[in-house]
């Protein structure tokens, strides 16, 4: 995910994680604080962006 946010691609898709990663909830729980989990309101998709908290505005 940081090299997805670092190259300005957006985020991934929480299927693709999923499908890829073999124990994905347990990873996720360690990163629990470095993603931002976004909701589709079309399709209710859930998408993992890096929350990056050294960017500033």
């Amino acid at each position: 995910l940081k090299q997805q946010d670092l190259k300005g691609l957006g985020g991934i898709f929480l299927e693709d994680v999923q499908e890829s990663l073999p124990h994905c909830e347990r990873a996720l729980k360690n990163l629990a604080q470095e993603i931002l989990y976004i909701t589709r309101p079309t399709d209710k998709k859930k998408i993992l962006f890096y929350n990056d908290r050294t960017a500033t505005l």
